[in-house]
């Protein structure tokens, strides 16, 4: 750890980040160089390697504390904005997510050891509350606003059941009924009317 105006910098986390965000560098400088957001992150890459020889070093503390305030009042702020453009084009969100996740990786070793006391008690403190809202049991009356439904026994379901299987069957058979004897109306044969043709020849 070296401490820096107020600020406890892990050199071995910073370099970690620092070549990370090299390899994305090495990896997308030939296909994002002439894009807007890559000026920004050049800018960090050189910016922060400087940052890693200077701790490691521990040489020239006005330089180290310059960069250092560059970094997290100007650069990281801006670098946040461009990057999030990446997100919102759609077509790279990998990219977008890993770049500004390291962003805040970095911004987080970078900011003063009070602002990171107080935000870990904030979340310890927030997460104590939520756990408390969420294990506490509802009231009486709560329960018993709930709509728990009516009890039907089986006879209840059965019944209606069965009358409606009995009156299916008496529609089938009337209409079987019915078309019986219509097909049998249908059968008797019709009489001719006799004319004067038939009673010349008797018939």
């Amino acid at each position: 750890m070296l401490t820096v105006d107020g600020m406890e910098i892990d050199e071995a986390a910073l370099r970690s980040e620092t070549e990370i965000l090299h390899l994305i560098y090495h990896r997308n400088r030939n296909q994002f160089k002439r894009t807007k957001w890559w000026t920004q992150f050049s800018i960090l890459h050189r910016r922060c390697w400087q940052l890693v020889e200077l701790v490691e070093t521990a040489r020239d503390s006005d330089k180290l504390k310059s960069i250092v305030h560059f970094l997290n009042k100007k650069l990281i702020p801006s670098a946040y904005r461009s990057f999030h453009n990446v997100l919102a084009q759609g077509q790279f969100v990998t990219l977008g997510l890993a770049i500004i996740a390291l962003l805040a990786r970095i911004r987080h070793l970078l900011r003063p050891s009070d602002m990171n006391k107080k935000l870990t008690a904030s979340m310890i403190e927030t997460k104590m509350d939520v756990d408390v809202e969420t294990t506490t049991p509802s009231s009486a009356g709560d329960v018993r606003a709930l709509d728990m439904g009516e009890t039907i026994s089986r006879n209840e379901i059965t019944k209606p059941v069965k009358s409606e299987a009995k009156r299916s069957k008496k529609r089938t058979s009337t209409d079987a009924d019915d078309s019986v004897s219509s097909s049998k109306k249908k059968k008797k044969p019709k009489k001719k009317a006799k004319n004067e043709i038939d009673d010349i020849f008797g018939i």
